[in-house]
């Protein structure tokens, strides 16, 4: 799930989406062609955004394969659908088995994977918590809100060294058989949006449509870059939000660590890629947004992750990652990130000093 603003923009068209809804509209309205080349729409409560550089006809293709893949995930792991698969898995009594899909095996394995790998701070029974903070259309009744949060698996502090109590085996997923183990209702959107990015790629490749970007909930993708006729190899541009500092001027040291930040964007171009952001914000509303971590008292770390892979599986690790990269420490994200060949990570953490801020070597250059 997209925590952090992460701003797809094409020529001088900068297109700036919204964190998820609180609650989905009746029905999710069809897509609307902002202009030639370029789509958007709604589901799972959030929008998304196509843009493709071919003929009309194409871009007719495109959003037709785009709608009928988001139609079909929908039914996956939509918690704004009473009878999704995922619903159904949250219906399970404890101990209770049910086979599952392919895409919720995915999911479910990844998840497992993640858990593993940051000894439990990646927690996908976290449903509860969710629609306690209000971005599920299940919000809590005040009458029915101390019987629910007694039974949240609620996440610890965000370091790993402070989640070993969260068994990742209870995970419980066996070829393509879930059992529930745990009352917290399952959440999968740190990784299906990601997969369904994946979805879409291979859909549009299949379609003969290479140059497109794609962008879901604020996790994107695309593919080749568009065809300029002032450059030779043109590719996507997109932003990430930088978190802001106060009392430091930007540096850079020789380590690799940025410390500062002035709250402006970093503006870089990438192509055959899936970028994911998550984190903690600042809003006007109660000062920061998006609290992963309901066990510390007072204001929340403000921490952000953006993730940039390529390759199999893309869109889904750079979900995945970075989320589990938002709720570590810097040594415990680059440590798992370094397992990854194909991702690069850019961290960003609020501390006592200001601002630090980290890019993987292969991270794309600032412009």
């Amino acid at each position: 799930m997209r925590r952090l603003a992460l701003l797809p923009l094409l020529a001088a068209c900068i297109a700036c989406h919204s964190a998820p809804d609180a609650g989905p509209e009746a029905t999710d309205p069809a897509p609307v062609h902002e202009s030639p080349g370029i789509s958007q729409g709604r589901a799972w409560g959030t929008s998304w955004f196509l843009v493709i550089d071919d003929t009309v006809e194409k871009q007719r293709e495109a959003e037709a394969a785009v709608t009928r893949r988001i139609a079909l995930f929908t039914q996956v792991f939509s918690t704004y659908e009473t009878e999704s698969e995922i619903q159904r898995l949250n219906r399970l009594a404890i101990g209770e088995a049910a086979s599952v899909s392919g895409p919720m095996q995915d999911a479910l394995h990844l998840s497992r994977d993640l858990c593993e790998k940051s000894h439990g701070a990646f927690w996908p029974s976290l449903g509860d918590l969710m629609i306690r903070e209000g971005f599920e259309p299940d919000a809590l009744s005040t009458t029915r809100q101390k019987t629910e949060l007694d039974r949240l698996d609620k996440p610890g502090p965000a370091s790993s060294a402070h989640l070993t109590r969260r068994d990742c085996t209870t995970i419980d997923i066996r070829g393509s058989t879930f059992r529930r183990r745990t009352t917290g209702r399952l959440n999968l959107n740190a990784v299906a949006e990601g997969l369904l990015l994946d979805a879409v790629y291979a859909d549009l490749q299949k379609a003969g449509i290479s140059r497109f970007l794609f962008e879901f909930g604020g996790e994107m993708i695309a593919g080749a870059g568009p065809v300029s006729r002032t450059k030779v190899n043109q590719k996507w541009k997109a932003a990430i939000e930088l978190l802001e500092s106060e009392e430091t001027d930007r540096t850079e040291q020789e380590n690799g660590i940025e410390s500062g930040g002035t709250g402006d964007l970093y503006v870089f171009y990438f192509e055959k890629a899936a970028l994911s952001s998550s984190g903690t914000y600042r809003n006007r509303r109660n000062g920061r947004s998006h609290l992963i971590n309901r066990n510390n008292r007072g204001i929340p770390e403000l921490k952000a992750a953006s993730v940039l892979c390529t390759g199999e599986r893309g869109g889904a690790l750079a979900d995945g990652l970075a989320t589990t990269a938002s709720l570590l420490t810097l040594a415990e994200a680059k440590q798992i990130l370094a397992e990854y060949a194909q991702c690069a990570l850019y961290y960003q953490a609020e501390t006592t000093e200001g601002i630090i801020s980290y890019r993987s070597p292969h991270w794309p250059e600032r412009h």
